[in-house]
């Protein structure tokens, strides 16, 4: 840091390769990202941004090292919150406003754009509401929904990319109606859509969890439900569940992802008879019963809530109701509550309320006696 500070402030190059030093000494130990934040190093970044800001490759160059810097930095939570209040956001949003042409350069800044926007964005931050609010305020989701379009070529690179974009969709729609609606009137929807249909390959399943994740949270909105709905986000969720169907660590969390999506979208009638019509409810109940024998409960736990809450709405309509108990769901759903009864009161609540909804609608006495039982 003495070194950007000391070299003449307009030497690219100098500036450039001080930053990347400082991105690769801020991916170590949270210790060094404390030494680096305390010695004035996330303001000589944002100088550094300030300074060289002209479009022009040079210049792309060092705000691709800054945002890199950030990136590593903000993975720690003092750093993030520095980032946010000192004035880093807008910096942020101007670089990739500013540098969004097709060259790989640029492709690269787009990229480490969205994953500092999606480390600013995650749960857990102190003020993490207010971070996220003020991302949409300054045209953050713009910036981030027009690098995404741009960069969706289905390359390696392009995967990356759009794996960040829709992790930090899904981080700033989670339980905001204000944000979810920028999102949808932003094209959001699609953009997420065009990402899950470009990156369908065993390569990108991190993409398709982190996008069934992004639809999931904008779909707690119900006008946003419906609209995914039209635009074949049923369809889209449940391809992802046919493709990584095994009951490996990383398909358990695709899988609570996806649930979690068709939960969220079941809330309308048009979408429930969809996902019933398109076999949606065999995925779910496969999907459960390959999450019940992982012996890492934390993964099935998240799954089996996810899928409970997904039977729950589609057992609403009396039709499904009866589907279901002749599918053997109330069999997989006992099962869930005898492994999970005593430890996860949420697991056991959800699967209680399926059975009282199959209880209401289901016209066998037998099953209706069972459910109650």
């Amino acid at each position: 840091m003495r070194g950007l500070n000391g070299y003449d402030q307009k030497a690219r190059s100098v500036q450039e390769i001080g930053c990347r030093v400082l991105w690769t000494l801020a991916l170590n130990a949270d210790t060094t990202k404390t030494s680096i934040g305390k010695q004035g190093g996330i303001r000589v970044i944002l100088a550094a941004m300030q300074r060289h800001n002209r479009v022009n490759q040079s210049d792309a160059a060092v705000q691709a090292s800054c945002l890199g810097a950030l990136w590593s930095l903000s993975l720690l939570e003092s750093n993030a919150m520095w980032i946010a209040l000192r004035g880093g956001i807008d910096l942020i949003i101007s670089a990739m406003l500013r540098h969004n042409s097709g060259t790989d350069l640029d492709g690269e800044l787009q990229r480490v754009g969205c994953l500092l926007l999606t480390s600013l964005s995650r749960e857990g931050l102190t003020k993490s509401a207010g971070i996220r609010t003020m991302l949409m305020r300054q045209g953050g989701i713009s910036v981030l929904l027009r690098a995404m379009r741009r960069h969706n070529s289905g390359s390696h690179l392009s995967a990356m990319l759009q794996q960040a974009g829709c992790t930090a969709i899904a981080n700033l729609a989670k339980d905001s109606k204000s944000r979810q609606l920028c999102l949808a009137e932003d094209g959001g929807i699609q953009v997420v859509l065009e990402a899950l249909q470009k990156h369908s390959g065993a390569e990108c399943l991190l993409v398709q969890r982190e996008g069934c994740k992004a639809l999931a949270h904008i779909a707690q909105n119900i006008y946003n439900s419906i609209s995914i709905g039209k635009q074949g986000g049923v369809m889209a969720v449940l391809a992802v569940m046919r493709k990584f169907g095994s009951a490996s660590d990383s398909d358990v969390s695709l899988q609570e992802s996806a649930c979690l999506a068709l939960s969220n979208l079941a809330q309308t009638y048009e979408n429930r008879a969809s996902i019933m019509e398109s076999d949606g409810l065999d995925l779910v109940l496969a999907a459960m019963e390959a999450g019940r024998n992982r012996s890492i409960l934390g993964l099935d736990a998240d799954l089996q809530l996810a899928a409970c809450g997904v039977l729950s709405r589609l057992a609403k309509d009396s039709e499904n109701a009866n589907v279901i108990a002749e599918r053997g769901g109330i069999e997989v759903v006992l099962l869930v509550l005898s492994k999970y009864k005593a430890s996860n009161f949420v697991i056991r609540d959800c699967g209680r309320a399926v059975l009282k909804e199959l209880a209401k609608k289901c016209d066998d006495e037998i099953v209706i006696r069972s459910c109650r039982a």
